[in-house]
């Protein structure tokens, strides 16, 4: 479980140094993985 900290803290820091060459920063973030599905067009029913 300590390697796997230590991974997060050097992806972080990685992601930091590549952000400080645009002059931004991230203090603490989340990292979140998105699928976005279409979904099928609505239709209502008629009674």
């Amino acid at each position: 479980m300590l390697w796997c900290q230590a991974l997060i803290l050097w992806i972080f820091e990685e992601i930091n140094a590549s952000l400080a060459k645009r002059s931004l920063f991230m203090r603490e973030g989340t990292i979140v993985d998105t699928i976005i599905v279409t979904a099928a067009p609505f239709t209502k029913k008629g009674n």
